[in-house]
């Protein structure tokens, strides 16, 4: 495929099973149409600039949902594991093992790598969703001609994710300071 213009932006998404699709923009001379000649190296000759784009912000809110589950399963089991190491610790009768120090440690940096962990997280989807502004805004400049009312708005919700990820990062941090406090003032 032939690019027209000094710098087109080029992007290649990945969509189901390895099929890879260019986004990118060309500027076409000929008789005015919005038609994209025949060439054998396009995807889809009928094909237009605002279905790569939905495909994209598809692409992206399938990313952003996974990223979403994923970071919740692990959050839980760090949640279960440092609950239950608490537990034991309270209700634990007698001596101190030998290795609970080393324990201590690995603890430590489980949550500190936690914390660390949901702060890349939330802003790798604060990522996202400013790069589903972007698109929406240029499909709004294709379809809605200045209704203000219409034009869609990111399905990220920012503001509930930004006091969730919150509550993380603070429970993170004090099951952290409770294994330091521990490590360093013992049992």
């Amino acid at each position: 495929m032939k690019w027209l213009g000094p710098n087109p932006r080029v992007r290649f998404i990945k969509l189901h099973r390895g099929t890879r699709v260019l986004l990118g923009t060309a500027c076409y001379a000929g008789n005015g149409s919005n038609s994209v000649p025949n060439t054998p190296d396009s995807v889809s000759e009928n094909r237009k600039a605002g279905d790569l784009l939905l495909l994209e912000m598809q692409e992206i809110n399938q990313w952003a949902r996974t990223a979403f589950q994923l970071y919740f399963g692990w959050f839980a089991l760090q949640f279960t594991i440092n609950g239950l190491a608490m537990g034991w610790q309270f209700t634990h009768q007698g001596p101190v093992p030998w290795f609970a120090n080393l324990t201590y440690m690995v603890l430590i940096g489980w949550n500190l790598m936690g914390t660390f962990g949901t702060i890349l997280v939330y802003k790798g989807l604060t990522g996202f969703d400013l790069r589903i502004n972007e698109l929406t805004e240029t499909l709004a400049k294709e379809s809605i001609a200045g209704d203000s009312w219409a034009k869609p708005k990111s399905p990220i919700p920012l503001s509930s994710l930004s006091a969730i990820f919150l509550f993380c990062t603070i429970t993170m941090f004090i099951s952290l300071s409770f294994w330091v406090l521990l490590a360093l003032g013992g049992r």
